[in-house]
């Protein structure tokens, strides 16, 4: 009975442990997936739109012109 017992309160906790475990693996999922969201974001705040980099582009090829 005693040994009974033994395997019941082991098989318990390794079921609570994997339990946990698959908690705190989806918890972390869930903060790189907002870390990774939120450094995108900052990143596209930051970067210059389509139309300033094309502008910047022809300024760049104006001043290779000038230069040549």
């Amino acid at each position: 009975m005693a040994a009974w017992l033994g395997d019941k309160l082991s098989d318990e906790a390794a079921s609570r442990a994997r339990q946990s475990n698959r908690a705190i693996a989806r918890r972390f999922a869930r903060l790189a997936q907002l870390q990774i969201k939120q450094a995108s974001e900052w990143i596209e705040a930051r970067a210059p739109d389509a139309g300033t980099l094309k502008a910047i582009e022809a300024l760049a090829e104006e001043l290779a012109a000038k230069n040549a």
